[in-house]
């Protein structure tokens, strides 16, 4: 894969402890039942997320 692919992993500070508890979740589903590539999206997708302006991980349950 060459680094224009690569997405980012990039975390506001005030969304690193939301990051952190949800790939906590991710990373071990993923051990468990899918593949370092799934886990590898999983943090692709939640990082996105956090940057996102009006975050939806910034309410409710980090397990939802």
């Amino acid at each position: 894969m060459n680094n224009n692919n690569k997405k980012s992993l990039a975390v506001p500070k005030d969304m690193l402890k939301h990051y952190d508890a949800i790939i906590l979740l991710t990373n071990d589903f993923a051990s468990k039942y899918l593949n370092e590539e799934y886990a590898q999206l999983a943090r692709e997708a939640t990082a996105a997320l956090c940057r996102k302006k009006l975050s939806p991980i910034q309410s409710g349950s980090i397990k939802t």
